[in-house]
């Protein structure tokens, strides 16, 4: 499918196989300037981010019935896009990272390794 929106707030998603209209979503108050689908998979898949005229970022889930966002945040400044970012999390292999002035334990103890 095909997310599209306009200078009146209107976000919907369109079939591009039958061109027609499959969900409408609540956005926001004024043009929307941007929309960026996430990609990656998992629990993030089919969910899309907006970027409004009214200061607003919102994130809704493709995949539920619900048309109002997930999540909705005011900025201070106006924002021209929105676009999802590598999540920081550590995978289960990684250590944790050390935070910048925090020692090791290990050197802490004053072990050796």
């Amino acid at each position: 499918g095909v997310c599209r929106a306009d200078v009146g707030g209107d976000i919907s998603c369109v079939d591009a196989r039958t061109r027609r209209m499959c969900k409408r979503l609540a956005g926001p108050a004024g043009a929307v300037w941007s929309l960026d689908v996430c990609p990656y998979e998992g629990d993030w898949e089919h969910r899309v981010a907006g970027a409004g005229y009214d200061r607003h970022v919102m994130c809704w889930n493709l995949s539920s019935r619900i048309q109002a966002p997930l999540a909705s945040v005011y900025c201070k400044q106006r924002l021209m896009d929105a676009r999802w970012v590598p999540a920081l999390a550590p995978s289960d292999d990684d250590e944790r990272p050390v935070e910048e002035g925090e020692e090791d334990e290990d050197e802490a103890m004053g072990f050796e390794g």
